[in-house]
């Protein structure tokens, strides 16, 4: 009975996802950094992707066995209950663990970002479901060995924008943007190391300019 609901549930999801578009690439199905011209691919995570209806967001994640909750806390209570309407919102199991999937939302209701976090610090639990452990190869090596180097190599090399931590915590945060291939890297460092090295990451993706 579990295996058949499983079947079910996976045939729901892809519905959801849509008839398989072969200029998208699921990070959750191929390797999206080992393939040629990936630069111009689509990219979907899980069966999210941009453009994408807060409500078809909403049944995908059902299929899934996930949920989406505001990134931030309501103000009532009685929100956590009901579908998340902020413009950000966090994809999270059932019992409750986030899954390092976070989906921004335009004014039109539409997914226009969708953010990939590897926190190396997060608690155990919390990893052990991460969506980058659904990756492979180079694309799941980024997410979960990131260094400067690699992200030189696969995206090439750009200056990063540091921010300083606003609450005097020795932590600075670097973005790199890639606005070219619709991706913009976050990272966090301790500045007490030299260099200084990333122990945090996110990855935003977005349509391309």
């Amino acid at each position: 009975m579990a295996l058949l609901l499983c079947v079910a549930g996976a045939t729901q999801a892809r519905q959801i996802a849509g008839s398989g578009d072969l200029d998208t690439v699921d990070l959750t199905q191929a390797d999206l950094f080992s393939l040629p011209g990936w630069q111009h691919r689509n990219v979907a995570v899980g069966g999210f992707n941009i453009g994408m209806t807060r409500s078809q967001a909403a049944q995908l994640a059902q299929a899934h066995g996930w949920v989406l909750r505001p990134d931030t806390p309501p103000r009532k209570a009685a929100a956590l209950k009901g579908p998340c309407v902020e413009s950000s919102c966090g994809v999270h199991e059932a019992q409750g663990n986030w899954i390092g999937l976070d989906l921004g939302f335009d004014a039109a209701n539409h997914i226009n970002i969708i953010k990939v976090s590897f926190p190396t610090d997060a608690d155990p639990q919390v990893m052990r479901v991460n969506i980058v452990r659904q990756f492979n190869g180079l694309t799941r090596e980024f997410f979960s060995h990131y260094s400067d180097d690699l992200r030189n190599r696969v995206l090439g090399k750009i200056e990063g924008k540091r921010r300083e931590s606003a609450h005097s915590a020795p932590f600075a945060y670097v973005e790199y943007d890639y606005p070219s291939l619709g991706l913009v890297v976050h990272t966090t460092v301790d500045t007490r190391d030299n260099p200084a090295k990333p122990f945090d990451l996110e990855v935003d993706f977005r349509a391309r300019q």
